[in-house]
């Protein structure tokens, strides 16, 4: 947030952060009123229900950008002049449709690359990482290597009280923003074994970690939907929360501080698609 509210004018008050938020917002607010005044057409649909149902409910429309990524469970879609966007929740997440049905679904309302190459379906994984964390437990040297990394930013001390204790609460949540979630989201496992057989999980289980994209079969959801993963997203970073300052410095503990305070773990994790 801070590097999008710095350049905010708020008058003396050089550090009101919630002041330059709200000139920031409001000013993205007018922007958005002047493009209504200005004659463009626009139109707004709003719908509450499955989103395996929308191919059937928008038969006919395609999509220049398709966001499976809203904090709301709601699937809605907005439609302008030049861009056509559609959005739903974080339906790719293992414990909701998977990645499978969900590019299925998405697929067929994406816009072509030969009318534009620039078409992206987005996919938003919330729990992918603390899926494959459940799964298979960080170490004992991968704990002590977390609160290593975490010194840098929290007093840590040798007696840290009970497990449950407030600051022990605070660390543990904690450990997840300077935690590599890269490694787990390349090769995270799902929730929902049925669907494997004994052979295939135990052959994952053998790897070190388990291999997410094996075991929901990325390639052969690519193929069935005709779409394929994006080398480099070029609509949001991929772990647009992960702490990105260098420590120890006190930029990196306020961004630190800023993202503790927040309800984000750090494993947001953004992928992008584009059709074949």
């Amino acid at each position: 947030m801070a590097e999008v509210v710095q350049n905010q004018d708020v008058g003396g008050a050089e550090r009101d952060s919630y002041g330059q938020l709200m000139y920031h917002v409001r000013n993205m607010f007018q922007t958005f009123h002047r493009r209504l005044s200005a004659g463009n057409s626009f139109s707004f649909e709003l719908h509450h229900l499955d989103a395996l149902e929308l191919p059937a409910r928008l038969s006919g429309k395609v999509f220049d950008r398709i966001e499976v990524c809203c904090p709301q469970a709601k699937a809605s879609h907005v439609f302008a002049e030049r861009e056509l966007t559609a959005k739903v929740s974080n339906i790719t997440d293992g414990c909701h449709l998977g990645i499978g049905k969900t590019l299925q679904m998405a697929s067929c309302l994406l816009r072509s690359q030969t009318h534009n190459k620039h078409a992206t379906l987005i996919t938003l994984f919330l729990n992918a990482v603390v899926e494959m964390q459940s799964l298979q437990p960080r170490t004992g040297a991968e704990t002590k290597q977390d609160l290593a990394r975490l010194s840098k930013f929290l007093k840590l001390h040798a007696a840290m009280g009970s497990p449950n204790s407030p600051e022990m609460v605070h660390i543990m949540g904690a450990m997840s923003l300077v935690q590599d979630g890269e490694k787990y989201f390349k090769k995270c496992v799902s929730r929902r074994w049925g669907h494997y057989s004994l052979a295939r999980l135990m052959l994952a289980l053998t790897l070190a970690p388990p291999r997410y994209m094996e075991l929901e079969e990325f390639a052969k959801m690519m193929l069935l939907s005709g779409v394929s993963m994006k080398a480099q997203n070029t609509v949001v970073a991929p772990w647009p929360l992960k702490l990105q300052k260098k420590a120890p410095s006190p930029e990196a503990k306020r961004e630190f501080d800023l993202l503790d305070m927040s309800e984000h773990n750090g494993f947001e994790r953004y992928v992008e698609w584009t059709t074949k």
